[in-house]
Protein backbone atom coordinates (compact mmCIF):
# COMPACT_ATOMS: atom_id res chain seq x y z
CA UNK A 1 0.00 0.00 0.00
CA UNK A 2 1.00 3.62 -0.49
CA UNK A 3 0.07 6.47 1.66
CA UNK A 4 -1.30 9.45 -0.07
CA UNK A 5 -1.89 12.98 1.38
CA UNK A 6 -4.36 15.26 -0.45
CA UNK A 7 -4.46 18.94 -1.11
CA UNK A 8 -6.71 21.71 -2.02
CA UNK A 9 -6.86 25.17 -2.59
CA UNK A 10 -7.30 27.43 -0.04
CA UNK A 11 -10.34 29.97 -0.56
CA UNK A 12 -11.11 33.52 0.47
CA UNK A 13 -14.31 33.74 -0.74
CA UNK A 14 -17.24 31.86 -2.40
CA UNK A 15 -17.14 31.19 -5.88
CA UNK A 16 -20.12 32.99 -8.05
CA UNK A 17 -21.92 30.91 -9.92
CA UNK A 18 -21.05 33.27 -12.98
CA UNK A 19 -17.25 33.18 -12.48
CA UNK A 20 -14.68 30.32 -14.51
CA UNK A 21 -13.80 27.42 -12.46
CA UNK A 22 -10.28 27.25 -12.50
CA UNK A 23 -8.38 24.52 -11.12
CA UNK A 24 -4.71 24.69 -9.58
CA UNK A 25 -2.56 21.93 -8.67
CA UNK A 26 1.46 22.03 -7.27
CA UNK A 27 3.97 21.78 -10.82
CA UNK A 28 5.81 19.48 -9.12
CA UNK A 29 2.73 16.54 -9.01
CA UNK A 30 2.28 17.73 -12.82
CA UNK A 31 4.62 14.43 -14.56
CA UNK A 32 5.01 14.20 -18.13
CA UNK A 33 5.19 10.41 -19.75
CA UNK A 34 8.41 8.98 -20.35
CA UNK A 35 8.38 9.96 -24.19
CA UNK A 36 7.96 13.04 -23.28
CA UNK A 37 4.27 13.65 -24.50
CA UNK A 38 1.27 13.51 -22.29
CA UNK A 39 1.14 15.39 -18.99
CA UNK A 40 -0.22 13.42 -16.16
CA UNK A 41 -1.22 13.14 -12.14
CA UNK A 42 -1.56 10.74 -10.03
CA UNK A 43 -5.70 10.59 -8.41
CA UNK A 44 -7.22 8.35 -5.54
CA UNK A 45 -10.39 6.35 -6.66
CA UNK A 46 -11.70 6.35 -3.48
CA UNK A 47 -14.58 4.09 -4.56
CA UNK A 48 -11.91 0.91 -5.78
CA UNK A 49 -8.79 2.56 -3.03
CA UNK A 50 -6.59 2.34 -5.94
CA UNK A 51 -4.17 4.73 -7.77
CA UNK A 52 -5.06 6.02 -11.21
CA UNK A 53 -2.94 8.19 -13.60
CA UNK A 54 -4.78 10.94 -15.13
CA UNK A 55 -4.28 12.30 -17.96
CA UNK A 56 -4.47 16.49 -18.04
CA UNK A 57 -4.09 19.27 -20.31
CA UNK A 58 -1.71 21.23 -18.30
CA UNK A 59 -1.63 25.49 -18.72
CA UNK A 60 0.30 28.17 -17.40
CA UNK A 61 2.53 27.62 -14.64
CA UNK A 62 2.87 30.92 -12.34
CA UNK A 63 5.42 32.08 -10.53
CA UNK A 64 3.56 31.02 -7.21
CA UNK A 65 4.93 27.40 -8.69
CA UNK A 66 0.62 26.58 -9.02
CA UNK A 67 0.02 24.95 -12.69
CA UNK A 68 -3.58 25.59 -13.94
CA UNK A 69 -5.14 22.49 -15.24
CA UNK A 70 -7.01 22.84 -18.08
CA UNK A 71 -8.86 19.61 -18.87
CA UNK A 72 -8.57 16.33 -17.40
CA UNK A 73 -9.75 17.35 -13.46
CA UNK A 74 -12.11 18.40 -11.49
CA UNK A 75 -12.77 20.00 -8.65
CA UNK A 76 -13.63 16.84 -6.42
CA UNK A 77 -10.42 14.82 -7.80
CA UNK A 78 -8.10 13.82 -4.99
CA UNK A 79 -4.57 14.16 -6.02
CA UNK A 80 -1.92 11.88 -4.83
CA UNK A 81 1.08 14.02 -3.43
CA UNK A 82 3.32 11.09 -1.74
CA UNK A 83 4.51 7.97 -2.46
CA UNK A 84 4.36 9.06 -6.54
CA UNK A 85 7.54 7.16 -7.38
CA UNK A 86 6.38 3.78 -6.05
CA UNK A 87 2.81 3.92 -8.35
CA UNK A 88 1.48 2.42 -11.05
CA UNK A 89 -1.94 2.76 -12.37
CA UNK A 90 -4.60 0.76 -9.90
CA UNK A 91 -1.95 0.39 -7.02
CA UNK A 92 -3.96 -0.26 -3.83
CA UNK A 93 -4.09 3.19 -1.78
CA UNK A 94 -4.58 3.52 1.88
CA UNK A 95 -5.50 7.44 2.52
CA UNK A 96 -3.59 8.13 5.83
CA UNK A 97 -5.23 11.84 6.18
CA UNK A 98 -5.86 15.37 4.05
CA UNK A 99 -3.32 17.47 3.36
CA UNK A 100 -3.38 21.28 4.15
CA UNK A 101 -5.25 23.58 1.52
CA UNK A 102 -2.44 25.24 -0.73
Amino acid sequence: LVDVTFQAMAREAPVEPSEELRIYVPGRYVQQSDDGGQAFVWVADRTSGVARRQQVEAGRAGPDGMTEILKGLNPSSRLITTGLEDLEDGTPIEVTGEGPEV
